[in-house]
C-alpha cells in the first residue's frame, strides 16, 4: 500500500517525547542567545521529519494528551508546540484526555495513527489503521484485517491487552486470543471460567479477576471525550518553506533544514509474498459440512491428518481432522464442541464416517498413528492406501529424518511448521488461536497429498528401472 497524498496521519507525541527524554537525559545542548534550551525540541522535530520522510506523510496532526504531558515538563512542551506551529504543523492538545480518546474523535478524518501504544488498535476500521514505528525496520501495520487474521476484533483489543500485556499478565498472547475466541469477551470468560480448556487458565483467571476487569476498563475508550476546538487537519505537515527553514535556523537547527523537502509516496505495507497460494477452511457448521461431504464424494484419493494433544494414540485427545483432495486446498473438521457452531461432535462423526469408510483411498504421513486415533474415537475402518513416510523410506533409505517437515523440505522445498515449533512446553493446540490450529492441520494434509504425488512417481520410476534391469540381465 502506498501512502496517498490525501492520507491524514495522527501522530501520538508520547513516544517522541519519551524517546527524547531517554536520549538527552536533561543535558543542555542547544541553547539560543536568550538562554532557552531547545535540546528536546531538536530531537522531536528531527524524529518527526524522519517519520515524515519514511512514511511519506504530507498531512498530519500531532496529538498531545495526558500521557504526553506526563513524559516532559511544561517548559519543554510549550517550546516544542511554539516551534511546531512556526513550521505549520497542526497540534491538537488536550491536557486532561488520553491520546487514544482524542484519536478516536479525530479518526473519521484520518487514515493512519502513528503510535507505540497498542491500545490504539481498538480504533482500527476499514479506513483507519495503526502504524507502530520501529527504529531499525519498517513500521508494523495493524489494521482491521490483520487483527482478523489473528482472530481478534478491534473491540476485543482491551481484553487482549488486559490478559496478555505486561510482565504480570496471566496469559500469553496466543492463549488470550484463544480464550476470546471461545468466550467472545473477558466478561464472559470471567463469569464462567469453569469451562476454560485449561485448569491453569481457570486458576489464573480466578486469581486475577478484579485486576483484569480494572485493567480492561482503563484501556477501553472514554466515549465522553470531546475535541475542545476545531482543527484543520487538511493542511501540509511541516511546510517546506522559507519560513520553516528560518524557524529551524533561529533555534540552531541548521541540519534539519535538509529534511524539509517533501517525500515521495512510500510503501507502508508490503504487498508481495513468497508464501505459496493455499485455500484452507474450517468446517464448523452444517452448511460447511454438506459442502465437504460433496467434495469428498467426488474424490478418489484423500490425504488425512489428525491433530491431537500428544504422541500416544492410546490416550490423546482428538482436536480435529484435516482432509485434502486437491493440492493447495484442505479442510479442518474440529472434534471439540467449543469449535463447532450448531452441530455436535456425534453428528460430525456420523456424517464423516459415511464418506470416509467407503471407497475413498486415504493417504497420509505415518498413517498408523492417525488410524489408531480415529478408531479409538469411533471412526470406522478406512481404505489405507499410501503412507508417505514409508514411501520416503523405501525411496531414500539413507536419510536421517523422516518427519513430515524434513521430507517436505527435501522433496517439495517447502517449510512446514512442526508441532513443537508452534506449541510451547506444557501446552496443546487448545492454548493457541483457532486459526493457527486450522492452518497447521490443513498444511499437514495438503503437504501429505503433494508428497503422495511426488513419491508415487518416484516409486514408479524405480519399478520401471528395476524391470529394465531384469530385462537387460535376461538379454
Amino acid at each position: 500500500m502506498v501512502a496517498d497524498n490525501h492520507d491524514i496521519f495522527l501522530i501520538d507525541s508520547t513516544f517522541l517525547l519519551k524517546a527524547s527524554e531517554a536520549s538527552f537525559l536533561g543535558a543542555l545542548l542547544l541553547a539560543d542567545s536568550e538562554g532557552r534550551d531547545h535540546t528536546h525540541s531538536f530531537g522531536i522535530v528531527r524524529d518527526l521529519l524522519r517519520l515524515r520522510r519514511k512514511l511519506g506523510i504530507r498531512r498530519a496532526a500531532i496529538i498531545v494528551g495526558q500521557e504526553s504531558i506526563a513524559e516532559t515538563s511544561e517548559t519543554v512542551l510549550s517550546d516544542l508546540i511554539e516551534l511546531l506551529r512556526q513550521v505549520k504543523a497542526t497540534v491538537v492538545r488536550q491536557d486532561f484526555d488520553r491520546v487514544v480518546d482524542i484519536c478516536a474523535q479525530l479518526g473519521a478524518s484520518a487514515r493512519w495513527i502513528v503510535s507505540r501504544d497498542r491500545a490504539m488498535s481498538q480504533l482500527a476500521t476499514d479506513d483507519l489503521g495503526l502504524l507502530i514505528p520501529n527504529d531499525d525496520s519498517e513500521p508494523e501495520a495493524v489494521t482491521k484485517k490483520s487483527l482478523a487474521n489473528l482472530g481478534i476484533r478491534p473491540d476485543q483489543v482491551p481484553a487482549l491487552l488486559a490478559l496478555s500485556d505486561g510482565k504480570d499478565a496471566p496469559l500469553k498472547k496466543a492463549q488470550a486470543i484463544r480464550l476470546l475466541e471461545l468466550y467472545g469477551s473477558l466478561e464472559a470468560a470471567l463469569a464462567d471460567s469453569s469451562t476454560a480448556p485449561s485448569t491453569d487458565w481457570k486458576r489464573k483467571l480466578g486469581q486475577n479477576k478484579e485486576r483484569l476487569v480494572k485493567k480492561e476498563f482503563e484501556i477501553r475508550l472514554r466515549p465522553d471525550t470531546k475535541i475542545m476546538q476545531s482543527h484543520n487537519l487538511g493542511t501540509t505537515f511541516i511546510e517546506d518553506s522559507k519560513e520553516s527553514a528560518d524557524a529551524l535556523r533561529s533555534c540552531g537547527f541548521w541540519s534539519l533544514t535538509r529534511l524539509l523537502p517533501l517525500p515521495d509516496g512510500v510503501n507502508l505495507i508490503a504487498t508481495t509474498s513468497t508464501k505459496r497460494e493455499t485455500e484452507y477452511k474450517a468446517i464448523r457448521n452444517d452448511a460447511d459440512l454438506r459442502s465437504l461431504e460433496e467434495c469428498l464424494s467426488e474424490a478418489d484419493i484423500c490425504a488425512i491428518d489428525t491433530e491431537t494433544s500428544g504422541k500416544d494414540p492410546r490416550c490423546v485427545t482428538l482436536f480435529g481432522i484435516s482432509l485434502s483432495v486437491k493440492e493447495g486446498q484442505a479442510y479442518f473438521v474440529p472434534m471439540m464442541n467449543s469449535d463447532l457452531d450448531g452441530i455436535s461432535i456425534e453428528e460430525v462423526r456420523s456424517r464423516l464416517n459415511k464418506v470416509l469408510s467407503g471407497n475413498l483411498k486415504m493417504v497420509g504421513h505415518n498413517l498408523k498413528y492417525d488410524f489408531a486415533v480415529l478408531q479409538r474415537n469411533g471412526f470406522d475402518p478406512m481404505v489405507l492406501y499410501f503412507d508417505t513416510m514409508l514411501a520416503a523410506y523405501d525411496c531414500f533409505g539413507d536419510w536421517e529424518f523422516w518427519n513430515l517437515a524434513a521430507v517436505a523440505k527435501k522433496l517439495l522445498g517447502v517449510s512446514v511448521g512442526r508441532y513443537r515449533d508452534i506449541v510451547g512446553d506444557g501446552e496443546t493446540f487448545l492454548d493457541r488461536p483457532f486459526k493457527e490450529l486450522v492452518d497447521h492441520a490443513c498444511s499437514d494434509a495438503d503437504v501429505a497429498l503433494r508428497l503422495h504425488g511426488v513419491l508415487s512417481r518416484e516409486l514408479r520410476k524405480r519399478a520401471d528401472r528395476a524391470a529394465f534391469c531384469r530385462c537387460d540381465h535376461a538379454g
